[in-house]
């Protein structure tokens, strides 16, 4: 027990970053969870410009009611968030 404290041997990864190596298996999982953070990201956009544009449809005061298709519709542009957001600004 403790046989692999009494090396002498440090080894120095800080002078040379071509040495620090990462494990095949952690570098698939930080690819997921690198899919998983943009995913993450993409559906709060898409929840937001979806919510922008119901409350644009909605009208200034909130008058015209949204049925289910606004919704839908509204959920369906929002896949692309970046176009919506910018007819939003140029708005």
């Amino acid at each position: 027990m403790g046989n692999n404290l009494s090396s002498n041997y440090a080894k120095d990864t800080f002078g040379d970053p071509a040495r620090d190596t990462i494990s095949p298996e952690d570098a698939v999982n930080e690819k997921i969870l690198l899919i998983l953070w943009i995913g993450a990201i993409y559906g709060i956009a898409m929840v937001a410009s979806t919510v922008l544009l119901c409350d644009r449809w909605g009208g200034p005061h909130g008058g015209r009611k949204l049925g289910l298709g606004s919704v839908l519709a509204g959920i369906l542009i929002s896949t692309a968030w970046p176009l919506v957001f910018l007819y939003l600004m140029m708005n």
